[in-house]
């Protein structure tokens, strides 16, 4: 399946998707009956007497004749709406320029807010007039990085909340960089980037636009989640999660998962401990630590310290055949509570997976088995 591009919009639009609005230029002496204002009529059910506002499935913003600057007000309120309608795609049209009017650069100016807005798509002809300060002749810098310091659970699906629009889309946000481990299946993950999956009804749903995960898409959920067919978006199916990525890493130079069982050796000639990564802590005071029953031991402790990491495997065994949202942080403290001696390390090798009983992990130990939890 091809991915289309939804942050812009299409040179010719001829359908809409059900949270699609087709946003065109109209005239308040009603002389619009021509291009984009056609469409919106025919194709769409605007009404010839709106000149500004919500119009069958439309939005029509007046244009002038006397000075393109007039039509900021509108424009402003034009963008307040947007806002207030976050799951509605709002495909902005050559608004003035079609008829040669207007030059596409001086109106992508006056239409630069509109850039800020996710679920406004934006003609392409219009990018570089948007993203140039013409008073200054300078690029308008790239949104800085709001990813949180430490992601828990509750973190993850506020932010998947918080941007289910350009998830629906496609539109990856530029400003959060987050890497999920899941489950592909057993003794096999996968990784994917925030923007590729989404929380639903209690549990994480992965985009993939391979023909291959046709037969396992559920459109419902699709549709129950973004009140839009998201077409072209790719097929979505259930999958556990099984951490976040760091961006620490091991004695290996390998990035450490929460979720992450590691040999931590804290001095030379000591027994190493075998423990499971969580989180400690919420918001601001959050970080990345083993906690165990009567205090914790951090990522930037060990690091500071300079005590060896290493990953031996990860807490996703004994998993439940059904897709469903883990506790990560709980589950590493279960680990470290319950499991750190006899079968703990071992069964950690072998993930992830879904087998129930404590001698399978005995059994896999004696013929040899490998899993590539790495």
């Amino acid at each position: 399946m091809k991915k289309a591009n939804k942050r812009f919009t299409p040179d010719l639009v001829t359908e809409l998707s059900d949270c699609e609005v087709f946003v065109y230029g109209s005239r308040r002496d009603r002389m619009h009956r021509v291009g984009a204002a056609k469409a919106a009529h025919d194709l769409f059910g605007a009404d010839w007497d709106v000149a500004e506002g919500p119009t069958g499935r439309c939005y029509a913003i007046p244009l002038t004749h006397v000075r393109s600057e007039d039509m900021l007000p509108a424009i402003d309120r034009f963008v307040e709406y947007a806002r207030a309608h976050p799951m509605q795609r709002f495909l902005l049209t050559r608004i003035g320029c079609g008829l040669g009017e207007y030059k596409d650069m001086d109106m992508a100016y006056l239409f630069r807010s509109c850039h800020e807005v996710p679920n406004i798509s934006i003609p392409h002809q219009w990018l570089a007039g948007m993203l140039i300060d013409v008073t200054l002749g300078i690029d308008v810098p790239a949104n800085s990085d709001h990813t949180p310091s430490v992601i828990d659970d509750h973190t993850l699906v506020r932010l998947c909340d918080e941007h289910l629009y350009e998830i629906g889309a496609g539109i990856r946000p530029s400003n959060i960089s987050i890497t999920m481990r899941y489950v592909s299946g057993r003794g096999s993950f996968g990784y994917a980037k925030f923007g590729d999956f989404f929380y639903h009804d209690g549990c994480y749903w992965l985009w993939d636009t391979d023909d291959h995960w046709a037969g396992v898409h559920n459109q419902g959920v699709v549709e129950a989640t973004f009140h839009d067919q998201c077409r072209d978006r790719g097929y979505v199916r259930p999958v556990i999660n099984a951490g976040i990525d760091t961006h620490c890493t091991d004695r290996h130079k390998r990035h450490i998962f929460t979720g992450d069982v590691l040999s931590v050796s804290m001095r030379s000639g000591l027994r190493p401990h075998t423990l499971a990564l969580g989180r400690l802590g919420t918001g601001e005071m959050a970080s990345y630590a083993f906690m165990l029953d009567n205090h914790s031991l951090t990522i930037s402790e060990c690091r500071s310290q300079h005590w060896q990491l290493t990953r031996i495997g990860t807490i996703f065994y004994q998993l439940p055949a059904e897709p469903l949202a883990i506790d990560v942080a709980s589950a590493a403290y279960h680990f470290n509570m319950n499991d750190t001696f006899d079968r703990g390390p071992l069964k950690a090798r072998y993930t992830p997976n879904f087998d129930l009983e404590e001698w399978e992990y005995d059994a896999l130990k004696m013929i040899g088995a490998e899993f590539n939890w790495q």
